[in-house]
């Protein structure tokens, strides 16, 4: 009999990643009792500590140093902190092409922002010196150069490829 069949698809995925924690916690649990059991009759609970006391130095360095510099590698956060520092009163700032997932774009610069829905060739005849600017992803850029090898480059360039890990943007600074 299924025991989860009058529960919705929201409880059932709740339970789901439940279990999924929960199950991890018990391997672990089992782990660490699979050491005890291996290290007791060799030298006693000492060694056991010892293990103990090195498996939470890897937990504490992944967790404060691996973890926040992979978060770091993700996150726009640094770009948008250089691209607000650049806008000047009366500068507009916009967001152009589908290569990247604006929301945390939005979410750093703390305001909405305008989405360009044009072709590239168009875009293209527009960038130069203005008080405009567009935030893109890297491939968008690289299609627009395409059609205009003599395109000014990028003012800005982010280090970080976003939350999916494959988007780098540039800012590009365009006329009205």
């Amino acid at each position: 009999m299924n025991t989860l069949a009058g529960y919705s698809l929201i409880d059932r995925v709740t339970c789901a990643k439940s279990l999924n924690r929960h199950t991890w916690r018990l391997i672990a649990l089992c782990l660490f009792c699979l050491v005890i059991l291996f290290f007791e009759p060799a030298g006693g609970y000492g060694k056991v500590l010892y293990t103990h006391e090195e498996f939470a130095t890897v937990a504490l360095v992944s967790r404060g140093m691996v973890i926040p510099a992979i978060a770091e590698a993700k996150s726009y956060r640094s770009f948008i902190e250089q691209v607000d520092q650049r806008l000047k009163p009366g500068d507009e700032l916009y967001l152009f092409g589908e290569f990247f997932n604006s929301d945390s774009v939005v979410f750093y610069h703390r305001g909405p922002i305008e989405t360009i829905h044009q072709l590239p060739q168009a875009l293209a005849t527009k960038i130069g010196s203005g008080n405009n600017y567009v935030i893109m992803a890297k491939r968008g850029w690289e299609e627009i150069r395409r059609y205009d090898q003599s395109l000014p480059g990028p003012v800005l360039s982010s280090v970080s490829t976003g939350p999916e890990g494959d988007a780098p943007l540039v800012l590009i600074q365009m006329r009205g």
